[in-house]
């Protein structure tokens, strides 16, 4: 008899192909998801909270870990116990203090687009508000890619999904 260990990945004992569990019931993956989303905003709070704007948010920016640490479990579309999940942010090669963000030239055309006049080096409400607002934005592309993708029931096994990389999102 063969040992187990020596068969190729995806394939039983007699070379049959081993179907892959079956994904948990919508109701729980959907909780599992809200969780992940949860946590993203809570991060990007806290982030702000402490004056900070990340301005580079992307789905790489986003980590999913678990409470004993197992990468595996946490992003797994098995998973569906939000208890166990860590939502972390990171990538903050982009970021700066919110204050400063009017100092940024590229900041004030994009917020002269929403027609909103922030002048060089001032610090105002608006200012922070669209700083925080282009965080959220970008936050907003993670949840459609993260809800279009985890969240979507597959047809058959060799059904193609659909890009859902954000230039294809926007």
């Amino acid at each position: 008899l063969k040992r187990w260990s020596n068969l190729p990945y995806g394939k039983g004992l007699f070379g049959n192909p081993i179907p892959p569990p079956p994904l948990p019931p919508f109701r729980e993956r959907a909780r599992y998801v809200k969780a992940i989303l949860k946590g993203c905003l809570q991060g990007i709070a806290s982030i702000h909270d402490n004056g900070i704007t990340h301005r580079s948010i992307g789905r790489n920016s986003i980590i999913l870990s678990s409470v004993g640490q197992d990468k595996q479990e946490a992003s797994s579309p098995l998973a569906t116990v939000a208890q166990r999940l860590r939502v972390k942010i990171s990538d903050f090669g982009f970021s700066g203090e919110i204050v400063d963000a009017s100092r940024d030239e590229e900041f004030r055309k994009r917020a002269r687009a929403f027609k909103l006049d922030i002048e060089d080096g001032l610090s105002s409400v608006e200012s922070k508000s669209f700083a925080i607002a282009e965080d959220l934005h970008a936050l907003g592309f993670v949840f459609v890619a993260l809800l279009l993708s985890s969240l979507a029931e597959v047809p058959n096994p060799n059904y193609a999904i659909p890009n859902t990389d954000e230039d294809s999102l926007q």
